[in-house]
């Protein structure tokens, strides 16, 4: 190679480099995973929570605690989700909250003579995306990637579904730990 070319060959190179390292840190605080369907959903999900009366009674912190232990211990999801709902109400800041919310309304089983079947996924997806965007561990935005995943799965969009499962196995870098085995 002749001096000129080298020489041009490594300014390209340094202002490739250039352009490239100020893009670094904002390149990192991307999500792994987006869609537009799943923003609009919790952009709905928000509004409905920001309807919903504030018990005047009962704080955050004992709304979420007792719809936590509700789903923990596999009784009514659906009354889970209304104390979560409730709690969220209070604190819309809690990532805890809002992956159980998540996981809740995955656990319902929805009323046959009604659109839940279609409303429970889709309200599900925004509460995990809404998980994964204030979740600060890998561990807990992976979670909340793959109860999305789950939720996108239940309403037949594969490709979005593949994806989130994909970024929280690529935050989680244990997929054994995101996907436990399933019951045949």
């Amino acid at each position: 190679m002749r001096p000129i070319v080298r020489s041009l060959a490594a300014l390209g190179m340094l202002l490739a480099t250039a352009a490239i390292l100020p893009m670094g840190p904002a390149l990192a605080q991307a999500p792994a995973f987006n869609h537009p369907l799943v923003t609009k959903d919790a952009e709905r999900l928000d509004a409905q929570i920001k309807a919903q009366p504030r018990p005047a009674r009962q704080n955050a912190g004992d709304l979420r605690r007792t719809g936590m232990k509700q789903l923990a211990e596999g009784k009514d999801a659906r009354a889970a989700a209304k104390l979560l709902v409730a709690s969220l109400a209070q604190d819309a800041k809690d990532a805890a909250t809002w992956a159980a919310l998540a996981r809740a309304y995955l656990a319902i089983t929805p009323d046959p003579s009604s659109a839940e079947r279609y409303d429970l996924p889709a309200l599900a997806a925004g509460a995990a995306w809404r998980a994964y965007g204030l979740a600060n561990a890998a561990a807990d935005k992976a979670a909340a990637l793959a109860t999305l995943g789950e939720a996108l799965q239940q309403r037949s969009l594969w490709r979005p579904a593949i994806e989130a499962l994909e970024a929280s196995v690529a935050l989680a870098n244990d997929a054994a730990a995101q996907f436990p085995a399933v019951d045949a």
